[in-house]
């Protein structure tokens, strides 16, 4: 027998053993030496063809490991940013095995940052925010797929290029409604004129006077000193108006023409979800911010808000920026009373974390169990009569799987070009499981939403454990899988690139 048929006979004795390189290296010792020069290229063989990708080949570390590198990459992020303060947590499989602060919540008062640091966590707000749009569906008091209008009549109905439109629910939560961000320059291309001929109100009772395409941030902007993203230099992100209600929120925008036809383009809007938080009002007949406590006092997020200047609130960060010569200097007051649905809430990393996985609990919990016949049989004493497992005795979720299946499917239409690969789903975006070549680079499916706010930056990751599934353990317990939620107290942080590489890490840990 040659050399390579030795090789084979012995990969053929071990196809239903999985190959370490142990493995081979004990095989090794039962042949020749001149076997053992073809142990790499058996290796290789074997990676080459296996479904598995790099992604799913990564040595396990311990816990201690895993969050020492962890602190050393969100102290570089800091580092790198400029950031006064960032706070952050992590759970593996329901249960927090990471929180801390890294520099400052309060730089003048010398505060530092600790797990319980309230920050502005801006546009994962909308996300909070389905999950009550969610709960008002499975309760059959909101249809996504009804007008605005049904819900909340003093809307204006809208028309594009002549054309009657229906703005829903269902385009508003994927940012497919047309209804305008804070960028008004489409509407002066058109003379300041809304679709129905009318003279544009163009302060829409906001605080400054409108911005013209030779105005400078500076004219428009008393805050003209700041260091300022292309993004930031949008005046409706430093509204210093308090608005009483919803409704009275609605009066920034309601009256502008949609930026195209509802259902045919992307277009990232905050102030969609105000219009979202006035559908809520108007089909569960409970204000907006009542609906909200309630939710975060549902979940157990103890340390989550809305945002109010007036109210104490323990352990409050203070925020920050940059000025045009790069010096730290405090962040301006901004209100947020009129987008609280889009941007303007308030939390900690570790109930974050809370919210990240009752949404993981939710989505992998089977709606086939019966979860009232396992509460009448715990409480029979009959165990016997559980399903197959004991372990089928599970609390319901939050929301139900199909539900959840549905807020974190990908919407063909909304590439958001904020997360590689990335699509918004129903306040939420999703990164589909996808792999382009055998055996090439592998996508895992993950979902994610970051905010950035005058004086903060904030993401908040769920990677779904896979490995449950390819085991066929089903068995296990939801959640399954790791959250990881960042913080930090400065403008205009990118932090969803470091989210990932934390939650990569903890991924290779058991706990």
């Amino acid at each position: 027998m040659t050399v390579f048929g030795v090789v084979l006979f012995h990969v053929a004795k071990r196809t239903k053993e999985s190959f370490c390189e142990e493995d081979v290296r004990e095989e090794g010792k039962e042949i020749d030496g001149e076997i053992k020069n073809y142990q790499n290229g058996l290796k290789i063989a074997s990676s080459t063809n296996s479904s598995a990708s790099r992604y799913d080949q990564r040595q396990h570390i311990s816990l201690e490991e895993a969050i020492k590198q962890a602190k050393d990459l969100c102290q570089r992020v800091k580092d790198e940013s400029g950031s006064p303060g960032l706070v952050m947590a992590v759970s593996v499989n329901g249960k927090i095995v990471m929180s801390d602060g890294f520099g400052f919540a309060d730089v003048e008062n010398r505060v530092p940052c600790t797990p319980d640091s309230v920050m502005r966590i801006a546009s994962i707000s909308k996300s909070l925010t389905m999950t009550a749009v969610a709960k008002a569906v499975e309760n059959n008091i909101l249809d996504l797929d009804k007008p605005v209008q049904e819900y909340v009549p003093q809307f204006p109905e809208k028309e594009v290029n002549g054309e009657k439109v229906t703005v829903t629910t269902r385009q508003l939560v994927s940012h497919l409604g047309g209804i305008r961000h804070y960028d008004k320059k489409y509407m002066q291309k058109d003379g300041t004129k809304n679709l129905e001929g009318k003279t544009l109100k163009n302060d829409n009772e906001g605080p400054y006077p409108e911005v013209t395409e030779k105005s400078k941030v500076s004219r428009a902007n008393p805050f003209k000193n700041l260091k300022l993203t292309k993004e930031f230099e949008q005046k409706e992100y430093f509204i210093r108006k308090h608005y009483a209600s919803v409704e009275k929120s609605l009066d920034i925008f309601k009256n502008d023409p949609l930026v195209h036809k509802p259902g045919t383009k992307f277009l990232y809007t905050t102030h969609g979800w105000t219009l979202v938080a006035a559908v809520l009002e108007g089909a569960t007949k409970q204000k907006f911010p009542d609906l909200m406590i309630k939710l975060f006092k549902d979940l157990g997020l103890e340390n989550t808000y809305l945002e109010k200047n007036q109210p104490i609130i323990y352990n409050r960060a203070r925020f920050y920026a940059r000025s045009k010569k790069n010096q730290l200097v405090n962040a301006p007051y901004v209100e947020c009373s009129h987008k609280y649905a889009g941007g303007g809430m308030m939390s900690t990393a570790p109930d974050l974390v809370r919210f990240g996985n009752a949404m993981l609990y939710s989505y992998q919990l089977p709606d086939t169990i019966n979860l009232e016949q396992n509460r009448e049989t715990e409480r029979s004493g009959d165990a016997d009569n559980i399903g197959e497992s004991t372990s089928d005795r599970r609390l319901p979720g939050y929301l139900k799987k199909s539900t959840m299946q549905q807020i974190w499917s990908p919407v063909s239409l909304a590439k958001y070009k904020v997360v590689d690969d990335g699509f918004y789903a129903m306040g939420w975006a999703v990164v589909p499981e996808q792999q382009e070549v055998g055996s090439g680079r592998k996508g895992h499916f993950y979902v994610s939403h970051t905010g950035g706010a005058v004086g903060a930056s904030s993401v908040l990751l769920i990677i779904p454990s896979t490995k449950n599934a390819e085991l066929g353990e089903i068995s296990c317990t939801p959640p399954q899988g790791v959250v990881v939620a960042m913080i930090v107290n400065m403008i205009s942080v990118s932090l969803l690139g470091t989210a990932l590489k934390i939650a990569k890490l903890f991924e290779e840990v058991s706990v």
